[in-house]
């Protein structure tokens, strides 16, 4: 195998000097070699290429004993930080210059990183304190969905945490990930400190290069397959994924295209007052882009009251349909088929939930059958519903939440928008027109003029529509029920669009 290991001279979370290179070079080393001298020797030796406590963070008794951040001192007077942000691992580089105020608190931050770049801001993410070096076993800050939906209550929020007390001089960094499933990290790196100008703005981009890349992509490793299926689009060599990739995008994607002046305009937004509200419905707006007044009059109208808190009897009456599907389904629900149940079990499911004084709720609202395996499907959306080979089974949540409204519409609220990027859109903008009174048969043309305006083109339109309606649109009418009762309606919508707890 050789002695000689070649390592890259920037990996994630290590040093990148000369000297500290030479030092993981001899680790390797040893490492491949008898040298190491046993079980207790090779992990020491991982333990400091790692940085980490023994077993990775962990003591010899399994308990958790992860690094807490150390925060700096704050500063005693505003000051202005010239930050790089650059997307790790992109070749060529992707990477913005910002000029930022340095009592940001970090939640903004996020935002402004979302803008910046050009995401979506539909996953999750995170901060970690460097700011140094990148240890992976410290802990990350604590987002608002780590503590309302995940009920975490070890570590920092960071909303509590300003952008001064994660850097302070030159060089210091601070490592942002976003979309733990693709992975997308970032490295911010503070340039410079200068004074504060008076009347600038908090937030400014002055610099930066190429596009962001497209979400839900595969990360930096599927993004360079893209990239080199764009360069020889129409190859027949091309796989069959890169093929997938091409007719996902839109066609005027261009990978090297940048403004800082379009970036700097989403910042200059006002503030819209939404943040009792899903932070998705921002994100609507803002890839809206002023192109669609009517969109902003539709958020102004929705949301133009607080956000609504439900009373005991409300929260009783909205999640009845569920609560009764949940102890129709029991220890099991049989279907005849891979999707469907049996007609005799999906007409007592009928009759049981109501759902044939409802003939709007499903397409074929005749057959008891698709109306029975809509809100069958819905509740497996829901996560309170799985489905095992030729039956349904409640989940361990529907199980916990069958005897607690107030439970069970905080676990809805969380579990929404669902589907893809365009049905999440127009998921939203059915709620957002819910909210105002109006139906979503009714509107469906005005939602795909929004639908265009956000930058869907037409087949995309069509299944956000279709799809749209068949998630949130039915999920809706189960929470209301058969009565129609359009102030309900509209109370539900408004509260399903409340930032969930």
């Amino acid at each position: 195998m050789g002695d000689v290991i070649s390592f890259p001279d920037r990996q994630r979370g290590l040093p990148d000097d000369d000297s500290s290179v030479d030092q993981i070079r001899e680790w390797a080393k040893q490492l491949i070699s008898t040298e190491a001298g046993g079980p207790d020797s090779v992990m020491s030796l991982v333990q400091g290429l790692l940085g980490a406590g023994p077993f990775g963070g962990f003591d010899s008794r399994g308990l958790g004993r992860r690094p807490r951040p150390k925060l700096l001192r704050k500063r005693s007077k505003r000051v202005t930080y010239v930050v790089r942000l650059d997307l790790d691992g992109a070749k060529p580089p992707i990477w913005r210059r910002l000029r930022l105020a340095s009592d940001l608190t970090l939640d903004e931050v996020h935002e402004i990183v979302q803008v910046a770049m050009g995401w979506t801001g539909t996953h999750l993410h995170d901060f970690k304190m460097g700011p140094d070096l990148k240890d992976f076993q410290m802990m990350p800050f604590l987002t608002a969905y780590d503590i309302d939906v995940e009920g975490e209550t070890q570590g920092i929020p960071e909303a509590n945490v300003r952008l001064d007390q994660v850097l302070a001089e030159p060089g210091h960094r601070l490592f942002y990930e976003y979309d733990f499933g693709d992975g997308w990290d970032h490295t911010l790196k503070l340039e410079k400190v200068e004074p504060w100008a008076k009347d600038a703005p908090d937030a400014a981009c002055v610099a930066g290069r190429r596009a962001c890349p497209p979400e839900d992509i595969g990360g930096i490793h599927g993004y360079e397959q893209f990239l080199d299926a764009l360069a020889r689009r129409g190859d027949p060599d091309l796989t069959e994924w890169q093929v997938q990739l091409l007719d996902a995008m839109p066609d005027d994607f261009d990978p090297a295209f940048f403004d800082a002046d379009d970036v700097n305009e989403a910042l200059a937004q006002p503030d819209l007052g939404l943040d009792e509200w899903r932070p998705e419905v921002t994100t609507l707006l803002l890839n809206a882009m002023g192109t669609s007044p009517q969109l902003s009059a539709l958020v102004e109208a929705a949301l133009a009251e607080t956000p609504p808190l439900l009373t005991p009897e409300q929260l009783e009456r909205a999640t009845e349909r569920y609560r009764r599907l949940l102890a129709a389904v029991g220890d099991g629900l049989p279907l005849e088929d891979p999707y469907f149940p049996a007609k005799d079990v999906a007409e007592a499911l009928v009759a049981d939930l109501q759902l044939g004084d409802d003939p709007t709720h499903c397409v074929s609202a005749d057959n008891p059958v698709y109306v029975a395996g809509a809100v069958l499907d819905t509740a497996k959306d829901l996560g309170l519903l799985r489905k095992v080979k030729r039956q349904y089974l409640v989940t361990t949540a529907g199980r916990k939440l069958q005897s607690d409204p107030d439970g069970l519409f905080a676990h809805i609220v969380g579990r929404l928008p669902s589907g893809s990027e365009f049905e999440t859109d127009a998921g939203l903008i059915c709620l957002l027109f819910a909210a105002t009174g109006r139906d979503w048969d009714d509107v469906r043309p005005e939602a795909g003029e929004m639908l265009a305006m956000i930058g869907w083109d037409a087949a995309d339109m069509e299944l956000a529509l279709a799809r749209g309606s068949v998630r949130t649109n039915h999920l809706l009418k189960d929470l209301v029920g058969s009565d129609r009762d359009p102030e309900f309606r509209s109370l539900i919508a408004r509260a399903l669009l409340v930032r969930p707890r």
